[in-house]
């Protein structure tokens, strides 16, 4: 006989069970009408009873990967160069060790992974009242030998607003792994939950950080080096002392980006802000822009909007 799900002998249960035990502890379906499961199912005993009792849908197969493809990448460029044609610079970067949590399920940390981006986009809608900040970002996971199984975060968050978000941030991030927050002062770094650093009004240290973030590429398919040779992926890595490094097996997405910073994004603020160009038709590294450039094109034209909505000329 299954043991009642508010006990708390659950917690001795992995994350997975946990989380199943919750859902019938509080009265919701675990499998959705369409037979969908609302939480990852393992082989536990919560898992095992829901299987059992209720009809479901086959899973479809989950895709996975170990590198960044190039298709990727540019898409990633794309949304960082977006957000600096609508005059936001990334210069918030946020890591969760979801391991340090001691979240060991792939598929559990992406839940948590997608819960903690909708939360970024609630705080961002309700922090600054109205009109909402501005929000935008993109993100990698990854499997590292210091972090384990962890999520990087490149986001757009005003400066006068980072203070409250790290607060924030550290909170949930706390409250979504179910770990207490620890004594900072006596935790070294890399055992710490979330990090957060402010990057500064420098899209330098924007692409530097994203640079970073690439460091998992398919050196065999990015920017085509096996036709153009191995100067590009050099001079875009090595400009900031990285180098292409493995960095684990992923289940699900490897890299994502803000709805705000996708095609539609775009073409909204090419509307406003001109047509822009953000990827060269050639493989030119001088034709890959990683500076100013997309963010003076935001500026000048928001300077011309202004003077034609005066009168200027």
């Amino acid at each position: 006989m299954d043991e009642p799900a508010d006990s708390d002998r659950f917690r001795h249960l992995d994350e997975r069970e946990q989380r199943i035990a919750a859902l019938r502890r509080d009265g919701h379906d675990v499998i959705d009408r369409q037979g969908r499961a609302r939480a990852v199912l393992g082989k536990g005993s919560q898992s095992r009873v829901v299987v059992g009792s209720t009809p479901m849908r086959a899973p479809a197969p989950r895709h996975s990967s170990d590198v960044i493809t190039e298709a990727e990448f540019r898409r990633m460029y794309e949304a960082v160069a977006t957000a600096n044609v609508q005059r936001m610079i990334l210069n918030t970067f946020v890591t969760v060790s979801w391991s340090v949590g001691g979240v060991r399920h792939a598929g559990y940390a992406g839940h948590l992974h997608a819960r903690f981006l909708e939360l970024m986009r609630t705080w961002a809608n309700y922090e600054g009242g109205r009109p909402k900040l501005p929000y935008g970002g993109i993100w990698v996971k990854e499997v590292g030998k210091v972090l384990g199984l962890h999520s990087h975060f490149l986001m757009h968050v005003p400066g006068e607003h980072f203070t409250s978000f790290r607060t924030w941030a550290r909170r949930a991030a706390h409250k979504l792994a179910e770990v207490p927050a620890p004594d900072r002062r006596r935790v070294q770094p890399k055992e710490r939950l979330i990090l957060s650093t402010p990057l500064g009004d420098s899209t330098r240290e924007q692409w530097k950080v994203f640079n970073y973030l690439m460091k998992g590429v398919d050196p065999e398919g990015i920017l085509n080096l096996h036709q153009y040779g191995n100067t590009h992926l050099s001079l875009l890595l090595e400009e900031f002392d990285r180098r292409v490094v493995p960095q684990g097996v992923i289940e699900g997405p490897r890299v994502g980006r803000t709805r705000s910073l996708g095609p539609q994004a775009l073409a909204a603020a090419e509307r406003i802000w001109g047509k822009v160009h953000l990827w060269p038709d050639a493989y030119d590294l001088e034709d890959l822009r990683m500076g100013d450039h997309f963010l003076t094109h935001g500026e000048l034209y928001a300077q011309l909007k202004v003077i034609r909505e005066t009168g200027g000329f």
